[in-house]
């Protein structure tokens, strides 16, 4: 009987410990959404800085820029 009831304490313990770390898990993934946008806009920088040593226009990569951020959207 007590080995059933510390089995059943230890599962719940390990259940809850696991919930808890995939909830951590998830807490700091949503938080981390500007980090995301950070690097993703010194990405578009340094793709435009290499278009533009590559002699494209800077009219022609801000449409390619432009038309690249409706495509995400969609």
């Amino acid at each position: 009987m007590n080995n059933t009831i510390i089995g059943t304490l230890l599962v719940c313990f390990l259940a809850s410990l696991v919930l808890f770390a995939i909830g951590a898990y998830i807490i700091r993934a949503v938080l981390n959404i500007p980090g995301i946008m950070r690097l993703q806009k010194a990405q578009v920088r340094l793709l435009q800085e290499m278009a533009k040593s590559q002699g494209v226009d800077n009219k022609t990569v801000q449409t390619i820029i432009s038309e690249t951020q409706w495509e995400t959207l969609n």
